[in-house]
């Protein structure tokens, strides 16, 4: 799939994991004249490609790393990475293991433990040996790859229904280890349920200004959410890969016609200014010319004037 992806698409090529051999060299121009730095500084990390270009023997890529250009440097075996929605998510403990590839990018440790405790998002599609997988990011750093079929998506529900308990535990977030003392809820009134994490059984509720999360297990008579079908298939990803790249660009062109226009417009108003500024001086200076006081004025400045010309 990554091979025949770039062979086939490589101006579509966005975002790369960074996997080269260790001897593989940036290089400050294309025709890799000059080395300024090994690429195995940048390998397992996610990197923007900025720019391609390519023979028939070599496919080059100048990319960048946290918004600081990096150089030219021949793409062999880096994972290209596929645009797609961001996330929030929640994995299901259980049913998660970790993907070979987080072994072969030095990406190990205690997963569950991880996003048991941290807020995170899916950011990118990626594939390995046929697998696909999603990059999890929290907040901006990357963390580990996970399989998409243990990821539960929010859905949004947006229903009224009853609290089924007096004591209703609430909690602060989706991950609910973080209780709300004194909550206030009213098993009498209805709850907004506004949306849930259908697999864990997690629902975002509100009731009033009163707002957490519960099970959907203490909620009275609400229906089991089943998680959207995607479409999964390498083509429908491609599809949506490419689309968002021309979203992003069309958003980056209208915020740079929003910013030329914003300019004008400033420019404008100076001018404007500036007229204004002027049509009163000349108002001033006509008034002036017209008074006995301005005139008697004037005459002191022509003779001032004569005698610097002697």
């Amino acid at each position: 799939m990554n091979t025949e992806f770039i062979n086939d698409n490589f101006q579509f090529v966005e975002y790369i994991l960074v996997n080269e051999p260790a001897e593989n060299e940036i290089f400050l121009d294309k025709e890799m004249t000059e080395a300024i730095g090994s690429v195995k500084d940048y390998n397992n990390k996610i990197v923007k490609v900025v720019s391609h270009d390519f023979n028939e023997d070599q496919k080059m890529v100048l990319v960048e790393y946290k918004n600081v250009l990096v150089g030219w440097f021949e793409l062999v075996a880096s994972i290209p990475l596929f645009n797609k929605k961001n996330e929030k998510i929640e994995v299901k403990y259980e049913d998660f293991y970790s993907p070979e590839l987080n072994s072969l990018i030095n990406k190990n440790g205690d997963y569950n433990l991880y996003f048991q405790r941290y807020q995170v998002f899916s950011r990118f599609f990626a594939y390995h040996n046929g697998q696909l997988l999603e990059a999890i990011f929290r907040k901006n750093t990357f963390v580990a790859f996970a399989p998409s079929e243990v990821i539960d998506r929010i859905e949004d529900v947006e229903v009224y229904t009853q609290l089924k308990h007096d004591q209703t535990e609430l909690y602060a977030t989706s991950k609910m280890d973080e209780k709300i003392l004194m909550n206030q809820l009213d098993r009498e009134e209805e709850v907004f349920v506004q949306a849930v994490f259908p697999r864990l059984k997690r629902a975002r509720i509100k009731q009033g200004a009163v707002a957490g999360w519960v099970s959907t297990d203490d909620l009275d008579g609400f229906e089991t959410v089943t998680p959207a079908e995607q479409d999964f298939s390498e083509q429908a990803i491609i599809a949506q890969h490419k689309d968002m790249i021309y979203s992003n660009e069309q958003a980056t062109v209208k915020n740079i016609m929003m910013k030329l226009l914003n300019e004008n417009i400033a420019l404008e108003k100076k001018l404007l200014k500036q007229k204004e500024l002027t049509k009163n001086v000349t108002k001033r200076y006509a008034n002036l010319r017209s008074s006995k006081l301005g005139k008697l004025q004037l005459v002191i400045w022509e003779r001032r004037s004569k005698r610097g010309r002697k």
